[in-house]
C-alpha cells in the first residue's frame, strides 16, 4: 500500500512536472527586436499585405498614401513583443500534423518581418490554443509546431489593415459648407450664438441668395463632413467609379478645417465611390451617407 501511494505521488508530482518541462524549448523569437522592425508582410488565404514603416505610421505597401489603422498595428507590435518573451512548448515534430494546428502555409498566417539589414523573422501563425491565451507557431521551412504562451493569432488574423478614416475633424470648427451638383450650387454658413459656452451656431444660406436652414438638417451633414469613416476600401481603379463626373462635391471649411468630398457612382452593392479633394485614394461610403449629402435648398429648410 505504501509503495502504491509513493508511486502515485511520484507520478502526479515530480514525474508529471518533469514530463511537462521536457517539452519546453527555447523561444525561436527570443532575439527579435520588435522596435527595429521596418516592414511586415502578412499572407493569409492567398492574399498578401505588406506594411512599411513610414515615420510614426505604417504605409500599406504598393499604395500611394494608404496607411494601416494605428490601433491594429499597435496591437500587432504588442503581440510580437509578448511572443518574443513568452514560454514555448514543442507540440509536434511532424510536418503532416501542421493542418491540425493551422500552422501550414495554406491555413495559417504567414508572417515575414524585416529590419534595416534584412529578414528578422519568418514564421506561420496558427490557431489559438484551447486556453485562448496561447497560439501555435511554426518557424518558416520547419516541420515543428510550438505552443507559444501569447495570443498573437487575434492580432494578425483578418486581412483588413486599412485605416478607413476619411475625415477626423472638430465639427464645431466648421462654419461654411458649399454644396455643388451638376445642376445646382449653394452655400450655407454658421454664425456662433451670443452664448459661446454652448458652442452652437445658427445656420443660414448665403449663396446664391439668403435662405433659412434648419439645424436638424445641418447637424447630420456636419457629422459626416467632420468625422467620416469609409465602409470599405475598393480596388484602386478610377475607371467605373463615376468620380470624374463630379456629381456631388461637398466642401466644409472653418478654423483649421478644409474637408472636400467628391462622390461618384454606386458599386451595385448599396455603396458609393468617394474621394477627398486632396487625395487620389478611393473609398466606399454608405448609401445613407451619400443621401445625407445629396441636398437641395428646399430640403435644408
Amino acid at each position: 500500500m505504501i509503495v502504491l501511494v509513493a508511486a502515485a505521488y511520484i507520478y502526479q508530482g515530480p514525474y508529471k512536472t518533469w514530463r511537462a518541462n521536457s517539452y519546453k524549448t527555447d523561444n525561436f523569437l527570443s532575439g527579435l527586436d520588435v522596435d527595429g522592425i521596418t516592414a511586415m508582410t502578412i499572407g493569409q488565404a492567398g492574399a498578401k499585405t505588406t506594411l512599411e514603416k513610414d515615420g510614426d505610421r505604417w504605409r500599406i505597401g504598393g499604395t500611394k498614401d494608404f496607411y494601416a489603422a494605428d490601433n491594429k498595428v499597435s496591437q500587432a507590435l504588442s503581440a510580437l513583443k509578448d511572443a518574443a518573451s513568452a514560454e514555448m512548448t514543442l507540440v509536434s515534430k511532424n510536418e503532416d500534423a501542421k493542418p491540425r494546428f493551422r500552422t501550414d502555409d495554406a491555413a495559417g498566417v504567414k508572417l515575414t518581418l524585416s529590419n534595416g539589414s534584412g529578414e528578422a523573422a519568418d514564421f506561420v501563425i496558427g490557431k489559438t490554443g484551447s486556453d485562448y491565451a496561447s497560439t501555435y507557431l511554426s518557424p518558416g521551412g520547419a516541420a515543428e509546431t510550438y505552443a507559444c504562451a501569447a495570443n498573437i493569432n487575434s492580432a494578425f488574423s483578418g486581412g483588413d489593415w486599412y485605416d478607413k478614416t476619411i475625415f477626423a475633424s472638430d465639427k464645431t470648427k466648421i462654419d461654411t459648407i458649399r454644396f455643388q451638383y451638376p445642376a445646382r450650387e449653394f452655400t450655407i454658413a454658421g454664425t456662433a450664438d451670443a452664448d459661446m459656452a454652448t458652442a452652437t451656431k445658427t445656420w443660414a444660406g448665403i449663396l446664391p441668395y439668403k435662405f433659412g436652414v434648419s439645424m436638424d438638417k445641418v447637424d447630420p451633414i456636419l457629422d459626416i463632413m467632420s468625422n467620416l469613416t469609409a465602409a470599405a476600401v475598393p480596388e484602386q481603379i478610377f475607371d467605373g467609379t463615376g468620380l470624374e463626373k463630379h456629381s456631388i462635391i461637398i466642401e466644409a471649411t472653418g478654423d483649421g478645417v478644409n474637408n472636400t468630398l467628391m462622390i461618384g457612382d454606386d458599386n451595385g452593392q448599396g455603396q458609393y465611390y468617394a474621394k477627398k479633394g486632396d487625395s487620389d485614394n478611393i473609398y466606399l461610403i454608405t448609401e445613407e451617407q451619400k443621401d445625407a449629402l445629396d441636398q437641395t435648398i428646399y430640403g435644408l429648410r
